[in-house]
């Protein structure tokens, strides 16, 4: 695990360091998208349009898992009285969860922009992840952390934290993303 997240962390960093260091500072500077500048300064237009493919083709990965996962989840929520019947056939996904699910995604994917999109799903899978590390911590009856588990609650208090930092510079997006997981109390 340790050797996992080692290689991980000195990947990012790596890329990182390539993003920053690779084009001109005037390329990238007040750019939210960094890595065509980069991959133009490294290996000229040719990069950039591979580049640009591999942003493509991550993001048809994404859209492909949210047509394929969200249907289900549905139909899983109509099987267990939540949502209206009509989103499960029997044992099985019906056509209009994945009608809803994708009209869903093309509404926001065309009335957002990209930076903005990105924005709200890390901010909305940051506090997500924050959630389920502060669900796993044991609360003594005296509400202080008990066995002193304190790499999560370090865990924790920094997302929040980058959170709230985040939240300073883009208003738009915290609305989105407590709109996003409020809806999960409805009901």
């Amino acid at each position: 695990l340790i050797l996992g997240t080692s290689i991980v962390l000195a990947l990012y960093l790596a890329l990182n360091a390539v993003f920053l260091f690779a084009p001109e500072p005037e390329a990238i500077r007040g750019r939210p998208d960094v890595a065509i500048p980069a991959a133009r300064a490294i290996g000229g237009e040719s990069l950039a349009v591979v580049m640009r493919l591999v942003i493509a083709l991550a993001m048809l990965s994404s859209v492909s898992s949210l047509i394929v996962a969200g249907p289900r989840v549905y139909a899983q929520m109509a099987r267990d009285g939540v949502m209206p019947p009509g989103f499960s056939r029997g044992g099985s996904v019906s056509p209009l969860a994945v009608y809803v699910q994708a009209a869903g995604a093309s509404v926001v994917v065309l009335s957002t922009q990209l930076e903005e999109l990105l924005g709200y799903l890390g901010f909305t899978l940051s506090l997500c992840a924050a959630a389920t590390v502060a669900s796993a911590l044991r609360w003594s009856r005296f509400g202080s952390v008990s066995q002193g588990p304190i790499l999560p609650l370090m865990y924790v208090l920094a997302t929040v934290g980058l959170a709230l930092v985040a939240a300073e510079q883009q208003r738009g997006v915290v609305v989105a993303a407590v709109v996003t997981i409020g809806s999960g109390f409805v009901g």
